[in-house]
């Protein structure tokens, strides 16, 4: 809860967020030994390093990725891709657009009902056993410090994508 009501300031600096998502991946394979989920990362090796705070991008998706990895009861797989896009750009006031950075993690686990896809991000909702409900209200707001965006797709029984946007420089 302090992480969203006062959390740090961010501490921005390059990140080499194929590294992150790299270290996210071997440390999700070997937390999930034994399980039979395969995490598998293809990434853009064309994309420079972007302007963020890197302690919050790799809390921000790792818990994406382990959130991924839960959903999947019994054989699955977790995909994580990146790549540079040139279909939306971060425009600021007096300066060059900027293109933004994808990175989509989908799963082939459970998938969310469209009743809870409108309240996963509401602090203190939570569908698993244990869980506090404020993991992905804190990676709503470590995106909107680094003015990027959100979006998630899901059908029940087929599994979810979760796509974050990021501009390259801000």
């Amino acid at each position: 809860l302090m992480n969203l009501g006062n959390p740090r300031p961010t501490e921005m600096g390059n990140v080499d967020l194929t590294r992150v998502l790299n270290d996210i991946i071997l440390l999700q394979q070997e937390a999930g030994r034994g399980r039979q989920i395969e995490f598998s990362l293809v990434a853009d090796p064309s994309i420079p390093p972007i302007l963020g705070d890197e302690g919050l991008l790799v809390r921000l998706f790792l818990n994406l990725v382990k959130n991924a990895g839960e959903a999947i009861d019994g054989k699955g797989w977790v995909r994580v891709e990146s790549r540079v896009s040139t279909d939306f750009h971060m425009n600021n006031p007096g300066g060059r657009p900027s293109p933004m950075v994808v990175v989509k993690v989908r799963d082939n686990g459970s998938g969310i009902p469209p009743e809870e896809l409108d309240r996963i991000f509401t602090p203190y909702f939570t569908t698993k056993s244990g869980g506090s409900g404020l993991g992905l209200a804190i990676c709503q707001k470590i995106i909107e410090d680094h003015r990027g965006l959100l979006k998630i797709a899901s059908t029940p029984g087929e599994g979810t994508e979760v796509t974050v946007s990021l501009p390259l420089r801000h």
